[in-house]
């Protein structure tokens, strides 16, 4: 399992504000469950004053999107420090290490970037953020939004020529045609 510690302020405040951020109780457990599908657990450490977020390793870019996101929103909440040293996700071009919070915008570029250049010259469909199919065609480029790595514009080529959509967080999905 892959953990982030947290080191929270001194309160009694932290099951309150675990649950008002999605988390619930199970087993003796705070676990925060997206499409209940357990993500997170959480093991309290009161005395330590620190909470350590554990998760699998195993999950998709998606998953570990929204796990991302949501330590985001803790060490937010708790305007805490954290140590995410034992969340170690991959390496980047350079071969430093990639971590759930540390170098994360970097290595979900380099994903990103690498899923969508496989991509090129194949069929995709273009969904916008509520997963409405806009078009499909012959995937050709894209461009991304560098503040939040999301993207904005995308061309592909179809029956009548090339065509560009835009959005604010497209989606780019093979369609595993010919």
């Amino acid at each position: 399992m892959l953990s982030v510690e947290l080191h929270t302020p001194e309160s009694n405040e932290t099951e309150k504000i675990l649950k008002s951020n999605g988390f619930q109780e199970s087993n003796g457990h705070m676990v925060y469950k997206p499409n209940k599908q357990e993500q997170i657990t959480v093991i309290l450490n009161k005395t330590n004053q620190k909470i350590t977020l554990t998760f699998s390793p195993q999950l998709n870019l998606e998953q570990f999107t929204t796990i991302h996101q949501k330590i985001m929103e803790l060490i937010q909440c708790f305007d805490s420090k954290y140590d995410d040293s034992n969340s170690l996700l991959g390496y980047l071009k350079d071969g430093e290490g990639a971590y759930i919070i540390t170098n994360w915008s970097k290595w979900y570029k380099l994903l990103q970037d690498a899923r969508l250049k496989t991509l090129e010259g194949q069929k995709v469909r273009i969904l916008d953020q509520k997963e409405n199919e806009l078009g499909s065609g012959i995937f050709v480029d894209y461009k991304r939004d560098t503040e939040h790595l999301t993207i904005i514009e995308c061309s592909i080529i179809t029956l009548f020529g090339e065509k560009a959509y835009s959005g604010t967080n497209l989606k780019i999905e093979p369609t595993n045609e010919w």
